[in-house]
């Protein structure tokens, strides 16, 4: 699938996620790289699809740690990441 199709669905989970939404986490698409992830105001870190698999940056690092295969596998790593 093609980086916006794969991106736009995990936008769509993330923000009709009820724990994140009750924790004020919101997701949006980002300018340079695929969906921004915030709590409150605060950067959280970003997700963009490449090769098949979902990376995860982190706040304050410059390459992705974390990787997902599936929309849920990301959901469950945002959820974790995220909430700390």
């Amino acid at each position: 699938m093609s980086p916006g199709i794969m991106e736009e669905q995990l936008l769509v989970a993330l923000g009709t996620d009820a724990d994140l939404a009750a924790a004020g986490c919101a997701a949006e698409i980002g300018e340079q790289v695929g969906i921004i992830v915030r709590r409150g105001s605060h950067y959280r870190g970003a997700w963009y699809w490449q090769r098949d698999t979902f990376s995860f940056t982190p706040a304050g690092y410059s390459e992705s740690t974390f990787e997902a295969r599936t929309i849920d596998e990301a959901l469950a790593l945002t959820r974790q990441l995220a909430l700390k």
